[in-house]
């Protein structure tokens, strides 16, 4: 099982959200602007990369475009995961141990 920041270090971990929870909606923007702009041109990539493969050519519309659905796409299986994981989750605590009544 993978161990999280959180449970090692919860005094740190706490502090992270502190200082998060002082933030302002614009000044949490800010602050990840960063790596939304990475996971932006992640995507770009990818959909030129796609492109390339299948011996396509695509203007500035285009790309944004294929690279809008590459990022739902991600987030759709994401969020099936997410339901999935709840799911078994729920259906674990569901079950008897041995020897209770179910």
């Amino acid at each position: 099982m993978a161990r999280h920041l959180a449970d090692e270090y919860p005094l740190k971990s706490a502090a992270v959200l502190e200082g998060w929870a002082s933030l302002n909606r614009s000044q949490r923007r800010d602050r990840t602007a960063n790596a939304r702009r990475g996971l932006h041109d992640k995507f770009e990539r990818d959909a030129r990369e796609l492109a390339a493969a299948n011996g396509t050519e695509m203007s500035p519309q285009e790309l944004a475009e294929s690279a809008e659905r590459l990022r739902r796409a991600l987030f759709k299986r994401l969020a099936a995961k997410s339901v999935a994981a709840r799911k078994a989750r729920s259906l674990r605590s569901r079950i008897p141990a041995d020897g209770e009544a179910p």
